[in-house]
């Protein structure tokens, strides 16, 4: 294979590669800002979730008390 030939083959791989990647990131990017379009949202939106997850799990730990100690909630 002559050098130039090698030379555009690794051009074209690279070039692929960049394009993969521009498109992946746009289509991130994208997604973020459907769901969320300003930066305050996403910060309630982060919050709601936190605070649902600390919720579920001190539920959980309350009725295991309750249960290792033997009574019902």
């Amino acid at each position: 294979m002559g050098k130039s030939r090698l030379n555009r083959r690794v051009h074209f791989l690279l070039n692929e590669r960049i394009d993969k990647i521009l498109s992946l990131f746009l289509l991130n990017l994208r997604e973020k800002t459907t769901k969320f379009p300003n930066r305050k949202q996403t910060l309630k939106k982060a919050n709601q979730v936190k605070l649902l997850k600390t919720r579920k799990a001190s539920e959980l730990y309350i009725t295991s008390i309750a249960f290792r100690s033997g009574r019902s909630l």
